[in-house]
């Protein structure tokens, strides 16, 4: 009876010294898959992407906001330069006051927008949605860097016309001019003018209406289809997991 005992319990122990370390080692396998390198640099690339997305954003506010003081700047200027009567008195010095002072205040316009939705548009979801859509050439007069540049752009041609205006003006001006000066232009050349001057407006409206019709696909229709897009994967995984 006692050597059945004594070789039962050895048995048993053989048995727990076989088991252990059978369980030992399919531990130490798991530990060693589930510490793969890679997880670990994709959550470093996420966080430094998102604080990448951040800085840009605060850049590009900053900058817009910049744009804007100097636009409210050169609106009043130009508006002074209608305040003189041969100025207002010549075609080309007045449409050319007009074309830069509808580009100062579409720039403006443009900023402000810009400022207003860009602050808010921090989500993991629009950043991933914006990288894609940077990536894409849709044409040359309308992308996603055509719309980042439209403040700067209009800003840019509002100062170069009124300068434009400015050079003009003093060719045309004299210093004691006689109390009826005028200068006279065809009514062909009038009505050109202000075929320009409209053309440059509705252009303006147009981008306008994009610039719209981009903020709306990054609010909650995206926001919407992103969910969607996360619950497909979901059910996904857990398609293949069962």
């Amino acid at each position: 009876m006692a050597a059945r005992a004594t070789a039962r319990q050895q048995s048993i122990k053989d048995n727990k010294e076989k088991y252990g370390s059978k369980s030992k080692t399919r531990s130490g396998t798991k530990t060693e898959s589930s510490e793969d390198p890679d997880p670990p640099k994709l959550v470093s690339s996420y966080k430094r992407l998102k604080r990448e997305w951040g800085d840009m954003i605060d850049e590009f506010v900053e900058e817009w906001r910049t744009l804007n003081i100097v636009s409210a700047v050169l609106v009043p200027g130009i508006l002074t330069l209608f305040q003189i009567d041969s100025a207002a008195n010549d075609p080309v010095t007045r449409s050319l006051a007009f074309w830069s002072l509808i580009l100062a205040l579409w720039s403006l316009v443009y900023g402000c927008l810009y400022v207003i939705q860009f602050r808010r548009m921090r989500s993991e979801s629009i950043m991933i949605e914006w990288a894609l859509e940077a990536e894409k050439r849709d044409g040359i007069f309308w992308n996603t860097w055509v719309m980042l540049a439209l403040p700067a752009v209009s800003l840019a041609w509002s100062v170069l016309v009124f300068l434009v205006a400015i050079i003009w003006f003093m060719w045309r001006s004299r210093a004691n001019p006689p109390p009826d000066i005028s200068f006279p232009a065809s009514s062909s050349t009038e009505l050109g003018f202000r075929i320009f001057t409209c053309g440059l407006f509705a252009a303006a409206v147009v981008y306008l209406i994009l610039v719209l019709m981009r903020f709306f696909q990054f609010g909650a229709p995206m926001t919407s289809r992103w969910k969607r897009h996360m619950k497909d994967i979901v059910a996904d995984v857990a398609r293949l997991g069962a």
